[in-house]
């Protein structure tokens, strides 16, 4: 299936050219609907089917891409330079929404989490196994007083 403003345009213009929605719904194997949908909402933005009928066809980006969506901004958006540069210094997440929350910038160590994780930082921990040593990685760390048998 090609992608939403790549299907609009070719609505847009099989009804251009004189094709009925029920044509144009059976030539892209989509819903009558979905054509009648697509021919709404792009004249609802300034597109004249009678005009482009005319041999005229002006295809605007707006007539086929979507609109902005309404609702609240994410914070990953305006704080992910911050966080990837404390990251450098510190990888621990609650750390790192401590020390924001300490300048003035309200956010959780989840949110810290999947900006980390959006940008390949998929570790935020340095992970250590205790008992292991440079010198000899391969053993641990064992009290003296015990045996082996």
């Amino acid at each position: 299936m090609p992608s939403k403003p790549i299907l609009r345009t070719a609505i847009l213009t099989l009804k251009a050219v004189g094709f009925t929605s029920e044509q144009t719904a059976a030539k892209l194997n989509i819903t009558t609907s979905q054509v009648n949908s697509a021919i709404r909402k792009a004249q609802k933005k300034g597109f004249d089917l009678n005009q482009a009928r005319t041999g005229t066809l002006v295809l605007e980006d707006e007539y086929v891409f979507d609109d902005d969506r309404s609702g609240r901004p994410r914070k990953q958006e305006d704080l992910t330079e911050l966080i990837l540069s404390k990251a450098r210094i510190d990888r621990n997440c609650d750390h790192i929404a401590m020390e924001l929350t300490a300048e003035g910038h309200s956010v959780s160590a989840t949110t810290v989490w999947r900006v980390l994780k959006k940008n390949g930082l998929d570790k935020t921990e340095p992970t250590r196994k205790p008992g292991l040593t440079d010198e000899n990685p391969n053993s641990t760390d064992k009290h003296p007083d015990s045996s082996v048998d």
